[in-house]
Protein backbone atom coordinates (compact mmCIF):
# COMPACT_ATOMS: atom_id res chain seq x y z
CA UNK A 1 0.00 0.00 0.00
CA UNK A 2 1.46 3.34 -0.98
CA UNK A 3 0.73 6.36 1.11
CA UNK A 4 -0.01 9.97 0.30
CA UNK A 5 2.73 12.25 1.51
CA UNK A 6 2.02 15.99 1.63
CA UNK A 7 4.59 18.44 2.86
CA UNK A 8 2.79 21.65 3.65
CA UNK A 9 3.90 25.26 3.40
CA UNK A 10 7.40 25.88 4.68
CA UNK A 11 9.70 28.88 4.43
CA UNK A 12 13.04 28.61 2.69
CA UNK A 13 14.95 31.87 2.26
CA UNK A 14 11.73 33.75 3.12
CA UNK A 15 9.80 32.03 0.32
CA UNK A 16 6.60 30.11 1.14
CA UNK A 17 6.65 26.72 -0.53
CA UNK A 18 4.11 24.02 -1.14
CA UNK A 19 5.63 20.64 -1.94
CA UNK A 20 3.44 17.67 -2.75
CA UNK A 21 4.72 14.13 -3.14
CA UNK A 22 1.95 11.67 -3.85
CA UNK A 23 1.57 8.03 -4.79
CA UNK A 24 -0.20 7.26 -8.03
CA UNK A 25 -2.76 4.47 -8.45
CA UNK A 26 -3.03 4.20 -12.23
CA UNK A 27 -1.89 1.28 -14.33
CA UNK A 28 0.98 1.29 -16.78
CA UNK A 29 0.83 1.29 -20.55
CA UNK A 30 2.91 -0.98 -22.71
CA UNK A 31 4.95 1.03 -25.24
CA UNK A 32 4.25 0.58 -28.97
CA UNK A 33 7.98 0.03 -29.43
CA UNK A 34 7.80 -3.30 -27.61
CA UNK A 35 6.01 -4.96 -30.54
CA UNK A 36 7.68 -3.25 -33.51
CA UNK A 37 9.91 -5.45 -35.63
CA UNK A 38 13.36 -4.07 -36.44
CA UNK A 39 13.95 -2.64 -39.92
CA UNK A 40 17.25 -4.45 -40.19
CA UNK A 41 18.49 -7.73 -38.73
CA UNK A 42 19.67 -7.39 -35.17
CA UNK A 43 23.36 -7.76 -34.46
CA UNK A 44 24.35 -9.70 -31.41
CA UNK A 45 26.46 -7.78 -28.94
CA UNK A 46 29.06 -9.21 -26.60
CA UNK A 47 27.54 -10.03 -23.23
CA UNK A 48 29.80 -11.00 -20.38
CA UNK A 49 28.15 -12.84 -17.49
CA UNK A 50 29.51 -11.88 -14.09
CA UNK A 51 29.69 -13.85 -10.86
CA UNK A 52 28.37 -12.40 -7.60
CA UNK A 53 30.73 -9.86 -6.08
CA UNK A 54 31.24 -9.61 -2.31
CA UNK A 55 29.94 -6.35 -0.88
CA UNK A 56 32.43 -3.89 0.57
CA UNK A 57 31.87 -0.78 2.64
CA UNK A 58 33.89 2.44 2.92
CA UNK A 59 34.19 4.34 6.17
CA UNK A 60 30.86 5.80 7.26
CA UNK A 61 30.45 9.55 7.80
CA UNK A 62 27.71 11.83 9.10
CA UNK A 63 24.79 11.27 11.45
CA UNK A 64 21.73 10.42 9.34
CA UNK A 65 18.14 10.54 10.50
CA UNK A 66 16.21 7.27 10.96
CA UNK A 67 15.99 5.81 7.44
CA UNK A 68 12.83 4.71 5.64
CA UNK A 69 13.37 0.93 5.90
CA UNK A 70 11.95 0.11 2.46
CA UNK A 71 14.21 2.34 0.34
CA UNK A 72 17.45 1.48 -1.47
CA UNK A 73 19.58 4.24 -2.98
CA UNK A 74 21.84 3.41 -5.96
CA UNK A 75 24.73 5.73 -6.85
CA UNK A 76 27.24 5.45 -9.71
CA UNK A 77 30.86 6.23 -8.90
CA UNK A 78 32.94 7.53 -11.78
CA UNK A 79 36.04 7.33 -9.58
CA UNK A 80 35.91 3.62 -8.72
CA UNK A 81 33.67 2.25 -11.49
CA UNK A 82 31.14 0.85 -9.06
CA UNK A 83 27.51 1.06 -8.05
CA UNK A 84 27.12 1.97 -4.37
CA UNK A 85 23.95 0.80 -2.62
CA UNK A 86 22.62 2.43 0.56
CA UNK A 87 19.67 1.41 2.70
CA UNK A 88 17.66 4.53 3.55
CA UNK A 89 19.99 7.11 5.08
CA UNK A 90 22.52 4.69 6.56
CA UNK A 91 25.86 6.14 5.54
CA UNK A 92 27.51 2.72 5.33
CA UNK A 93 26.55 1.02 2.05
CA UNK A 94 25.14 -2.47 2.07
CA UNK A 95 27.01 -3.18 -1.18
CA UNK A 96 29.62 -1.68 -3.49
CA UNK A 97 29.21 -3.50 -6.80
CA UNK A 98 32.03 -3.31 -9.38
CA UNK A 99 30.51 -2.36 -12.73
CA UNK A 100 31.91 -0.47 -15.73
CA UNK A 101 34.94 1.84 -15.48
CA UNK A 102 33.80 5.45 -15.21
CA UNK A 103 30.24 4.46 -14.22
CA UNK A 104 28.12 7.45 -15.28
CA UNK A 105 24.34 7.45 -15.81
CA UNK A 106 21.95 4.90 -14.37
CA UNK A 107 18.33 3.83 -14.71
CA UNK A 108 16.17 1.73 -12.40
CA UNK A 109 13.70 -0.50 -14.25
CA UNK A 110 10.01 0.31 -13.53
CA UNK A 111 9.50 -3.14 -12.00
CA UNK A 112 12.47 -2.54 -9.71
CA UNK A 113 14.37 -5.63 -10.86
CA UNK A 114 17.31 -4.16 -12.79
CA UNK A 115 19.75 -1.28 -12.62
CA UNK A 116 21.46 -0.25 -15.87
CA UNK A 117 24.74 1.68 -15.63
CA UNK A 118 26.44 3.34 -18.60
CA UNK A 119 30.08 4.15 -19.24
CA UNK A 120 30.86 6.49 -22.16
CA UNK A 121 34.60 6.04 -21.68
CA UNK A 122 34.51 2.21 -21.64
CA UNK A 123 31.79 1.88 -24.31
CA UNK A 124 29.83 -0.50 -22.09
CA UNK A 125 26.58 -0.81 -20.14
CA UNK A 126 26.46 -2.84 -16.93
CA UNK A 127 23.32 -4.63 -15.71
CA UNK A 128 22.87 -5.17 -11.98
CA UNK A 129 20.29 -7.45 -10.35
CA UNK A 130 18.68 -5.33 -7.61
CA UNK A 131 17.66 -8.42 -5.62
CA UNK A 132 21.00 -10.18 -5.51
CA UNK A 133 22.97 -6.91 -5.73
CA UNK A 134 25.44 -8.31 -8.28
CA UNK A 135 26.33 -7.47 -11.85
CA UNK A 136 24.75 -10.07 -14.15
CA UNK A 137 25.70 -8.79 -17.61
CA UNK A 138 27.99 -6.35 -19.32
CA UNK A 139 27.02 -5.09 -22.77
CA UNK A 140 29.63 -3.95 -25.30
CA UNK A 141 27.61 -1.10 -26.84
CA UNK A 142 30.49 0.99 -28.21
CA UNK A 143 30.52 4.61 -29.40
CA UNK A 144 30.21 6.23 -25.97
CA UNK A 145 26.93 4.95 -24.49
CA UNK A 146 25.57 7.74 -22.31
CA UNK A 147 21.92 7.54 -21.26
CA UNK A 148 19.90 4.45 -20.36
CA UNK A 149 16.11 4.28 -20.17
CA UNK A 150 13.81 1.27 -19.61
CA UNK A 151 10.40 1.00 -21.30
CA UNK A 152 7.43 1.26 -18.94
CA UNK A 153 6.73 -2.47 -19.15
CA UNK A 154 10.42 -3.19 -18.44
CA UNK A 155 10.91 -5.27 -21.59
CA UNK A 156 13.29 -2.97 -23.46
CA UNK A 157 16.31 -0.86 -22.56
CA UNK A 158 17.12 2.17 -24.74
CA UNK A 159 20.76 3.29 -24.87
CA UNK A 160 21.90 6.59 -26.35
CA UNK A 161 25.39 7.03 -27.78
CA UNK A 162 27.41 10.23 -27.77
CA UNK A 163 29.47 9.09 -30.74
CA UNK A 164 27.08 6.95 -32.78
CA UNK A 165 24.28 7.88 -35.18
CA UNK A 166 22.04 4.94 -34.17
CA UNK A 167 20.10 4.51 -30.94
CA UNK A 168 20.50 1.02 -29.45
CA UNK A 169 17.61 -1.08 -28.08
CA UNK A 170 18.33 -4.07 -25.83
CA UNK A 171 15.93 -6.83 -24.77
CA UNK A 172 15.62 -7.00 -20.99
CA UNK A 173 16.44 -10.39 -19.51
CA UNK A 174 18.36 -11.79 -22.47
CA UNK A 175 20.37 -8.55 -22.80
CA UNK A 176 20.57 -8.96 -26.58
CA UNK A 177 20.64 -6.05 -28.99
CA UNK A 178 17.29 -6.35 -30.79
CA UNK A 179 17.17 -3.06 -32.64
CA UNK A 180 19.47 -0.33 -33.90
CA UNK A 181 17.48 2.78 -34.82
CA UNK A 182 19.27 5.12 -37.22
CA UNK A 183 18.53 8.74 -36.32
CA UNK A 184 21.38 10.29 -38.27
CA UNK A 185 23.26 11.90 -35.39
CA UNK A 186 24.53 11.04 -31.92
CA UNK A 187 22.18 11.09 -28.93
CA UNK A 188 22.80 12.26 -25.36
CA UNK A 189 19.83 12.37 -22.95
CA UNK A 190 16.53 10.44 -23.37
CA UNK A 191 12.92 10.88 -22.22
CA UNK A 192 9.57 9.33 -23.20
CA UNK A 193 6.44 11.37 -23.78
CA UNK A 194 3.45 10.67 -21.51
CA UNK A 195 2.00 7.70 -23.44
CA UNK A 196 5.41 6.37 -24.51
CA UNK A 197 4.63 6.70 -28.20
CA UNK A 198 7.60 9.02 -28.70
CA UNK A 199 11.18 9.14 -27.51
CA UNK A 200 12.70 12.60 -27.13
CA UNK A 201 16.48 13.03 -27.12
CA UNK A 202 19.10 15.73 -27.00
CA UNK A 203 21.93 15.66 -29.52
CA UNK A 204 25.13 14.02 -28.32
CA UNK A 205 28.35 15.62 -27.19
CA UNK A 206 30.32 14.81 -30.32
CA UNK A 207 28.16 17.31 -32.22
CA UNK A 208 29.33 20.16 -30.00
CA UNK A 209 30.28 22.80 -31.13
CA UNK A 210 29.95 21.84 -34.81
CA UNK A 211 26.18 22.18 -34.70
CA UNK A 212 23.57 23.01 -32.06
CA UNK A 213 22.80 20.17 -29.69
CA UNK A 214 19.15 20.33 -30.59
CA UNK A 215 16.27 17.97 -29.72
CA UNK A 216 15.06 15.01 -31.80
CA UNK A 217 11.60 13.43 -31.55
CA UNK A 218 11.39 9.75 -32.53
CA UNK A 219 8.09 8.00 -33.34
CA UNK A 220 8.35 4.57 -31.70
CA UNK A 221 5.65 3.02 -33.91
CA UNK A 222 7.32 3.88 -37.22
CA UNK A 223 10.89 4.27 -35.89
CA UNK A 224 11.12 7.54 -37.82
CA UNK A 225 12.29 10.97 -36.71
CA UNK A 226 9.23 13.20 -36.41
CA UNK A 227 11.04 16.45 -35.74
CA UNK A 228 14.34 18.09 -35.02
CA UNK A 229 13.87 21.13 -32.82
CA UNK A 230 16.63 23.73 -32.92
CA UNK A 231 16.21 25.66 -29.69
CA UNK A 232 19.14 27.97 -30.34
CA UNK A 233 20.95 26.50 -27.35
CA UNK A 234 23.14 23.49 -26.71
CA UNK A 235 20.54 21.11 -25.29
CA UNK A 236 22.01 18.90 -22.59
CA UNK A 237 19.73 17.02 -20.16
CA UNK A 238 16.01 16.40 -20.72
CA UNK A 239 13.12 15.50 -18.41
CA UNK A 240 9.34 15.33 -18.81
CA UNK A 241 7.42 17.83 -16.67
CA UNK A 242 5.31 16.55 -13.74
CA UNK A 243 2.07 16.97 -15.75
CA UNK A 244 3.55 15.28 -18.81
CA UNK A 245 2.71 18.20 -21.10
CA UNK A 246 6.19 19.62 -21.53
CA UNK A 247 9.86 18.74 -21.69
CA UNK A 248 12.35 20.69 -19.60
CA UNK A 249 15.89 20.85 -20.96
CA UNK A 250 19.03 22.17 -19.31
CA UNK A 251 21.61 23.55 -21.70
CA UNK A 252 25.33 23.41 -22.40
CA UNK A 253 26.69 20.61 -20.21
CA UNK A 254 30.14 21.89 -21.15
CA UNK A 255 31.87 23.44 -18.11
CA UNK A 256 33.51 26.16 -20.19
CA UNK A 257 30.19 27.23 -21.73
CA UNK A 258 27.83 28.24 -18.94
CA UNK A 259 24.13 28.63 -19.80
CA UNK A 260 21.65 29.88 -17.22
CA UNK A 261 18.50 29.04 -19.19
CA UNK A 262 16.15 26.09 -19.27
CA UNK A 263 14.33 25.37 -22.52
CA UNK A 264 10.69 24.32 -22.13
CA UNK A 265 9.11 22.53 -25.12
CA UNK A 266 5.40 21.83 -25.52
CA UNK A 267 5.07 18.05 -26.04
CA UNK A 268 2.22 18.47 -28.55
CA UNK A 269 2.94 21.63 -30.56
CA UNK A 270 6.75 21.46 -30.08
CA UNK A 271 6.84 25.20 -29.61
CA UNK A 272 9.32 26.32 -26.96
CA UNK A 273 10.30 29.12 -24.64
CA UNK A 274 13.41 29.90 -22.64
CA UNK A 275 13.32 30.41 -18.87
CA UNK A 276 16.16 31.99 -16.91
CA UNK A 277 16.80 29.75 -13.89
CA UNK A 278 19.61 30.09 -11.38
CA UNK A 279 23.20 30.33 -12.58
CA UNK A 280 24.02 27.07 -14.38
CA UNK A 281 21.15 24.53 -14.12
CA UNK A 282 22.54 21.06 -14.67
CA UNK A 283 20.29 17.98 -14.18
CA UNK A 284 16.52 17.86 -13.62
CA UNK A 285 14.86 15.08 -11.61
CA UNK A 286 13.54 12.28 -13.86
CA UNK A 287 10.78 10.22 -12.26
CA UNK A 288 10.70 7.74 -15.17
CA UNK A 289 14.18 6.36 -14.47
CA UNK A 290 15.43 7.61 -11.12
CA UNK A 291 12.67 6.11 -8.92
CA UNK A 292 10.98 2.71 -9.00
CA UNK A 293 8.02 2.26 -8.94
CA UNK A 294 8.01 5.27 -11.30
CA UNK A 295 4.78 6.79 -9.93
CA UNK A 296 5.59 6.53 -6.22
CA UNK A 297 6.95 10.10 -6.29
CA UNK A 298 4.79 12.70 -8.02
CA UNK A 299 6.32 16.15 -7.43
CA UNK A 300 4.37 19.27 -8.33
CA UNK A 301 7.63 21.18 -8.83
CA UNK A 302 10.52 20.69 -11.27
CA UNK A 303 13.69 19.97 -9.27
CA UNK A 304 17.05 20.89 -10.82
CA UNK A 305 20.63 20.86 -9.56
CA UNK A 306 22.52 24.10 -10.24
CA UNK A 307 26.28 23.81 -10.76
CA UNK A 308 26.99 27.53 -10.93
CA UNK A 309 25.01 28.54 -7.88
CA UNK A 310 25.77 25.45 -5.85
CA UNK A 311 22.16 24.77 -5.05
CA UNK A 312 19.13 22.55 -5.48
CA UNK A 313 16.34 24.51 -7.16
CA UNK A 314 12.62 23.78 -7.40
CA UNK A 315 10.63 25.56 -10.08
CA UNK A 316 6.86 26.02 -10.05
CA UNK A 317 6.01 25.14 -13.70
CA UNK A 318 2.72 27.05 -13.60
CA UNK A 319 4.28 30.31 -12.45
CA UNK A 320 7.77 29.66 -13.87
CA UNK A 321 9.23 30.82 -10.58
CA UNK A 322 11.99 29.33 -8.42
CA UNK A 323 10.04 28.38 -5.30
CA UNK A 324 12.81 26.63 -3.40
CA UNK A 325 16.56 27.13 -3.31
CA UNK A 326 18.63 24.90 -1.05
CA UNK A 327 22.27 25.91 -0.86
CA UNK A 328 24.76 23.08 -1.43
CA UNK A 329 28.19 24.73 -1.58
CA UNK A 330 29.65 22.95 -4.62
CA UNK A 331 30.23 23.54 -8.32
CA UNK A 332 30.09 19.80 -8.97
CA UNK A 333 26.41 18.89 -8.54
CA UNK A 334 24.97 16.29 -10.88
CA UNK A 335 21.85 14.11 -10.83
CA UNK A 336 19.08 14.48 -8.28
CA UNK A 337 16.31 12.13 -7.16
CA UNK A 338 13.44 12.34 -4.67
CA UNK A 339 11.91 9.83 -2.28
CA UNK A 340 8.25 9.66 -1.15
CA UNK A 341 9.30 10.63 2.39
CA UNK A 342 10.13 14.25 1.55
CA UNK A 343 13.85 14.01 0.85
CA UNK A 344 16.08 14.87 -2.11
CA UNK A 345 19.38 13.16 -2.96
CA UNK A 346 21.95 15.12 -4.98
CA UNK A 347 25.20 13.68 -6.36
CA UNK A 348 28.07 16.02 -5.44
CA UNK A 349 31.38 14.91 -6.91
CA UNK A 350 33.09 17.93 -5.34
CA UNK A 351 32.61 16.52 -1.83
CA UNK A 352 32.62 12.84 -2.89
CA UNK A 353 29.17 12.36 -1.43
CA UNK A 354 25.45 12.25 -2.06
CA UNK A 355 23.85 15.19 -0.27
CA UNK A 356 20.51 14.37 1.37
CA UNK A 357 18.10 17.30 1.83
CA UNK A 358 14.99 17.41 4.02
CA UNK A 359 12.55 19.23 1.74
CA UNK A 360 10.29 20.35 4.56
CA UNK A 361 13.07 22.43 6.13
CA UNK A 362 15.68 22.80 3.40
CA UNK A 363 18.30 21.35 5.76
CA UNK A 364 21.08 19.01 4.65
CA UNK A 365 20.48 15.99 6.89
CA UNK A 366 23.14 13.58 5.64
CA UNK A 367 26.07 13.08 3.29
CA UNK A 368 26.51 9.55 1.99
CA UNK A 369 30.15 8.88 1.02
CA UNK A 370 30.74 7.97 -2.64
CA UNK A 371 33.87 8.82 -4.64
CA UNK A 372 32.95 10.84 -7.72
CA UNK A 373 29.17 10.25 -7.70
CA UNK A 374 27.18 11.07 -10.82
CA UNK A 375 23.92 9.11 -11.27
CA UNK A 376 21.39 8.40 -8.51
CA UNK A 377 18.30 6.20 -8.34
CA UNK A 378 15.88 4.90 -5.72
CA UNK A 379 14.06 1.61 -5.28
CA UNK A 380 11.02 1.93 -3.01
CA UNK A 381 8.77 -0.74 -1.41
CA UNK A 382 9.61 -3.89 -3.37
CA UNK A 383 13.04 -4.57 -1.89
CA UNK A 384 12.26 -7.01 0.90
CA UNK A 385 14.42 -9.73 -0.64
CA UNK A 386 17.53 -7.57 -0.90
CA UNK A 387 20.60 -8.93 0.93
CA UNK A 388 21.51 -7.32 4.23
CA UNK A 389 17.91 -6.53 5.19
Amino acid sequence: MRTLIALGCVKLATVAVLISLAAACGGSRAPPSATVSPNTPATAEEVEIRSPTPATAPEATGTPLPPPPSTLLFVTSEADGALHVFRGLDDEPIAVIPTVPGAHNLAVSPDGRWIAVSSPSAGEVSIVDSRALVEVARLAIGQRPHDVLFSRDATLLYVSRDAGSALQVVEVGTWRLVRSIEVGISQHSLAFNADESQLWMTIGLNAYPAEPRSVLVLDLATLSVLARIDTGRDAHDIARSPDGLEFWITNSGVPSVVDNHVTIIDATTRSFRQLHIGSYPSHPFKADREVSPPDVVMPSLVWISDIGRGALLAVDPAREFVSVEVEIPSQSLHHVTLDPFGRAYVADSGSDSVVVVDLSTGAIVARLPVAGPHGVGLLVDSVASAPGR
